[in-house]
């Protein structure tokens, strides 16, 4: 009897401590009292197979982020987010297009101050560059006071 009291004890005490971990904010994105103010500059190093790279240019002010402009350029130098034409058929598909998915994407990143952020509906690979870019951004760059434009791979 006394055995299952002291395992029932042990248990008990086990669950209680798991419920209360897995109730803990997530340790996965950097604190913005860490940030240090600057304009951090990154893009990918390589054009991916539709020849688009994100480049992201992000703003932080009193270890807040304050601003953030992002698109994707094409080997041309033209923006994925000026391209009419891929907006009509973006638009008509997904029922948004990039400069939508950008300002949507900025939005979220002002107001949350994290790097963990919800895909834009319609615009998958965009919100996963962007949001791979913001988080080498704010982990690597801005807590290592690396103002220094940075190219980075892929993520994969």
């Amino acid at each position: 009897m006394v055995k299952f009291k002291t395992l029932s004890v042990i248990l008990s005490l086990t669950m209680a401590t798991g419920i209360l971990m897995g109730c803990g904010k997530s340790t996965a994105t950097v604190s913005t009292e860490k940030l240090v103010d600057g304009v951090y500059k990154v893009e990918y190093e390589d054009f991916d197979s539709h020849d688009y790279k994100g480049q992201l240019e992000l703003t932080i002010s009193a270890a807040k982020i304050t601003d953030v402009n992002y698109d994707e350029v094409k080997k041309d130098g033209t923006f994925k987010s000026k391209d009419e034409s891929y907006k009509k058929s973006m638009e008509e598909q997904s029922k948004t297009y990039p400069e939508k998915a950008y300002n949507e994407l900025k939005e979220q990143l002002i107001e949350k101050q994290s790097s963990t952020l919800d895909a834009v509906s319609g615009a998958t690979a965009s919100s996963n560059n962007f949001k791979a870019l913001v988080k080498y951004a704010l982990d690597d760059m801005a807590v290592k006071r690396t103002t220094t434009p940075e190219k980075i791979k892929e993520a994969k």
